[in-house]
């Protein structure tokens, strides 16, 4: 393909991956420089193989600054031995190509290459240096110093002079070491002594961290021998493998690791989901500075941690280096004395009880937040619940046993004139449904919903972000299971919860909202999960062997768990009959307009103020 200037560059087509193969024919087999010459302006590596082999994992990688020619350059990508006749030349990529529009081999004369590759005797060395290796080779023994200390300034001396380099007495004990009587001649005498000292210093490492002061050790004790055990691992060291390690394996070892890969991730595939939960690991502790105004960028003095002065008082010892303070935190909450923690939960207990909190402002118990409409009950209702050893189960126990729990939401004429708001708790104020509930009361009359308990609906994966909308699939709420179990999406939020006050997901609240809005009765009415369901409970209701006086009465028990009385029970007959002709009128046949009828009445109970409030 082109790109720019009318230069034919390797470029993707949309179909991956990606490969180029060049079949180029050799006169005389020897060592040649493989060069390309490719614009990229960000990074796409290529996996070269010559002759079915693979070479590189990493060919062509290097970032030129565009993809236009002006920023063409040329790039050596290794030496490699080519035999007599025809050769393949194969780059392969899973992504798009950099923009590659030549491809250069130059001979290597044989003197040119290093001495390394022959023994003493002059015979070839049976070998096949890996071009990854030999690069990182060649990299660190040029940035290594003439009079570097390092163990391997033996190893640069014999490559680049034919020598050992003249020790003084002051020399590193590896380094002595390797240079003692008599000393090698040759790199491959050089090398073995290099693989005898590896061994005894990775054995030192291995009894050293077995010791109980090596076990949470990074390091030897001896500098001498960490020098060498440093290289040997260093991730950006000579040793250090490159990120596609695979593809300098022989091929038959690459197709038993692929196999074994695939085996694993079937095994792992099949492994049942396990119960997890969310937890925390400790971190490195440190104070941090005030960030003024809240700008992470205009920084005050370090403050060290330790908790509010207003509630701890100035008599405090700093939390030490070791420890985070979750801890000591979590400690510090739940201390019997503490002004707030068993306030705040009694608190938030008894709203969920009675609509309104003794302090009608949850999440403020400061100056701005309202006061408590009975100091005294609050306090003594934190006693209790601290006494009882933080026992929530008790605490509901106390509150549902009181008087003030059992009463009526009858009304009172003069007391309401004195009271309109019921502070004062002169009767049990009527509270709707959460939304929550009033989803699980509409599947429950119908004996639709799923009790099961555990479990997520959530396909999204632990972790993983949900970025919008259109990476939830609404089917995740078309369910039976219990609203408890239902995903809670910020961007996505079920409609029956929205319809009735769930709170924001985003920020902390208390407290939700409590309106009363017209679209609140037209979901009552209209939406599919109530037509749905009193289709069902129609359906139900009129395959019982029963009349249709018996059928109300049911009805009655199931939506608002009480019998009708006599003028509803009329009243609903009326209405099933006016309907039921109606829908004959239309031309609709009988059995249709009965099951229209009944899920009529149905609904008009669900829509009703008595199905989604407590009385």
């Amino acid at each position: 393909s082109s790109y720019g200037q009318e230069i034919g560059v390797i470029l993707n087509n949309g179909e991956l991956p990606n490969f180029a193969a060049y079949d180029i024919e050799i006169l005389k087999a020897g060592d040649y420089q493989l060069a390309l010459r490719y614009a990229a302006a960000q990074a796409r590596p290529c996996r070269l193989s010559i002759n079915k082999e693979n070479v590189k994992p990493d060919a062509a990688s290097q970032v030129t600054g565009s993809w236009n020619p002006d920023t063409q350059r040329w790039h050596s990508e290794g030496v490699y031995r080519l035999q007599t006749g025809m050769n393949t030349i194969r780059l392969h990529c899973d992504g798009p190509f950099p923009h590659i529009d030549k491809l250069m081999l130059i001979q290597v004369d044989d003197a040119e290459l290093p001495a390394m590759l022959s023994d003493a005797e002059g015979d070839t060395i049976e070998y096949q240096p890996r071009p990854t290796f030999v690069q990182q080779w060649v990299k660190f023994l040029a940035e290594l110093p003439e009079d570097s200390a390092s163990p391997f300034a033996a190893w640069k001396s014999m490559v680049t002079s034919g020598g050992l380099p003249a020790l003084t007495d002051d020399a590193a004990p590896l380094l002595q070491q390797l240079s003692k009587e008599p000393q090698p001649m040759t790199l491959t005498e050089l090398a073995g002594r290099y693989q005898h000292l590896s061994c005894e210093i990775e054995q030192a490492w291995s009894e050293y961290r077995q010791t109980e002061e090596g076990k949470a050790a990074t390091s030897l004790p001896d500098s001498d021998q960490e020098s060498l055990r440093h290289i040997l691992h260093d991730d950006k060291g000579p040793f250090a493998l490159p990120d596609k390690a695979d593809a300098l394996y022989p091929a038959d070892v690459q197709e038993r690791v692929t196999a074994d890969r695939q085996q694993l991730k079937s095994l792992q595939d099949s492994l049942p989901d396990l119960p997890t939960t969310m937890a925390v690991s400790e971190g490195t502790p440190e104070n941090i500075p005030i960030h003024i105004r809240g700008s992470h960028q205009t920084l005050g003095s370090i403050v060290p941690r330790q908790f509010p002065q207003i509630f701890a008082g100035d008599d405090q010892t700093p939390l030490g280096d070791t420890v985070s303070g979750r801890l000591e935190l979590a400690q510090w909450l739940t201390t019997p004395d503490h002004p707030l923690t068993s306030r705040v939960m009694v608190n938030r207990i008894w709203q969920w009880h009675f609509g309104e909190g003794l302090v009608r402002t949850p999440d403020n118990f400061g100056k701005l937040g309202e006061r408590p409409t009975h100091p005294e009950l609050l306090d003594w209702l934190a006693v209790q619940f601290v006494e009882e050893g933080w026992s929530i189960k008790a605490l509901h126990r106390l509150i549902m046993l009181s008087s003030t729990y059992q009463m009526s939401t009858t009304y009172n004429a003069v007391a309401a004139e004195q009271d309109p708001e019921n502070r004062l708790l002169w009767r049990r104020s009527r509270q709707r449904l959460d939304a929550e509930a009033i989803r699980d009361s509409i599947l429950f009359v119908t004996d639709n919903l799923d009790l099961s308990m555990g479990g997520t609906l959530l396909p999204t994966e632990n972790r993983k972000y949900v970025t919008s909308t259109a990476n939830v699939n609404p089917l995740v709420y078309d369910t039976t299971r219990r609203s408890a179990y239902l995903p809670i999406v910020r961007s996505a939020l079920y409609e029956v919860f929205q319809a009735f006050d769930f709170a924001d997901p985003a920020v902390s609240a208390g407290k939700r909202m409590n309106t009363t809005v017209a679209p609140q009765a037209l979901f009552m009415m209209n939406s599919e999960l109530v037509s749905e369901q009193t289709r069902l409970l129609a359906d139900k209701l009129l395959s019982q062997d029963a009349t249709d006086t018996d059928l109300i009465a049911d009805l009655y028990i199931r939506t608002l768990s009480r019998p009708p009385t006599s003028e509803e029970t009329e009243s609903a007959l009326a209405y099933i009959e006016r309907y039921v002709e109606t829908m004959k009128s239309q031309n609709l046949d009988a059995e249709q307009a009965h099951i229209a009828a009944w899920q009529s009445l149905s609904r008009a109970l669900l829509a009703s103020n008595e199905f989604v409030y407590v009385e």
